[in-house]
Parts: structure tokens; C-alpha cells; sequence
């Protein structure tokens, strides 16, 4: 498991590349308030037909095939505000 700590706007972000048993990684932004989320796909919504009720489904982890480039992905998404 790879880190790389990350400075931006006056706060300290930890990058974390957790290896999946794969071959991939997945990468986890840590704010410096504690441990913190996964890179994600969008999430998806789906309507029941019959009650007209919407569920919302999480995304999956994006999965990256290095552990440069779960880590580089992470520090961009802090840089560009997604966390």
C-alpha cells in the first residue's frame, strides 16, 4: 500500500493506493479529519415501476492499473475540488 501526502488550501490530504487482489489498485483520499472515501464512479438511479420509489446505488471504485496512477488520480481530485 502506496501514500503520498497532499497539500492544498492550507489542509493535508493523505492519497492511499490499496492494492486489489487483481493486479489494480484503488485509491482512497484521506482528509486531514480522518479516514476518507474512494474514488467512485458516478452513482446510478434506478425508479421501481410499481411504487414510482428511486434508489440510488453507489458508484463502484475506479480501479487503476498502477499504483503512479491511483496516486496521481487521487492528488488531481484534491487539486480539483472532488473531495
Amino acid at each position: 500500500m502506496a501514500t503520498r501526502k497532499v497539500t492544498h488550501k492550507a489542509s493535508d490530504y493523505v492519497v492511499v493506493a490499496e492494492p486489489l487482489g487483481n493486479g489494480r489498485f484503488i485509491t482512497r483520499i484521506d482528509p486531514p479529519s480522518g479516514t476518507g472515501r474512494y474514488i467512485r464512479q458516478p452513482d446510478s438511479q434506478t425508479t421501481d415501476p410499481h411504487t414510482g420509489k428511486t434508489t440510488t446505488r453507489q458508484g463502484v471504485p475506479v480501479e487503476f492499473d498502477t499504483e503512479k496512477g491511483a496516486l496521481d488520480a487521487g492528488e488531481d481530485n484534491i487539486k480539483l475540488g472532488m473531495t
